[in-house]
């Protein structure tokens, strides 16, 4: 059981950096977003849009399929924080293609839907980067 944690823990450590480099990405496409909404470029602003929804599958991928297993493997009554992960991960994704297909109710894309965002990104973050660290510190386990 030792050896398979240390497995574990290690195959995260692998993984740490490039969802930290996502992490920071996804930053930097906000970023990008708010200048082509600033700059009047609705074709600017799509196109970053569709870059963001891009990044984030890419992204929400990796979780899925490698560090989230990981972190269950590792402490299993991390269930339930995963499953709010992966429930967000569905909730953006269906809110970038609310704002990318312009669907009945959905307003045009404003500073305010990117502040929006920018603020579930940087919440979820933090807790995938509060299990990370857990997950990371238990290195007897």
């Amino acid at each position: 059981m030792v050896e398979m944690r240390a497995g574990l823990r290690s195959r995260l450590r692998r993984v740490v950096q490039r969802v930290e480099d996502q992490h920071r990405a996804l930053r930097e496409i906000t970023v990008e977003l708010d200048r082509a909404l600033a700059s009047g470029s609705r074709e600017s602003a799509h196109a970053w849009l569709t870059r963001m929804r891009d990044a984030l599958r890419a992204h929400f991928e990796l979780e899925e399929e490698v560090v989230f297993p990981a972190l269950h493997g590792l402490d299993p009554d991390t269930l339930s924080e995963i499953e709010q992960l992966e429930r967000d991960h569905g909730r953006l994704l269906e809110r970038l293609r609310a704002l990318l297909a312009g669907e009945p109710g959905a307003t045009p894309l404003t500073p305010a839907d990117v502040k929006g965002l920018r603020e579930r990104l940087a919440a979820h973050e933090l807790r995938e980067e509060h299990l990370l660290e857990q997950a990371l510190a238990g290195e007897g386990g």
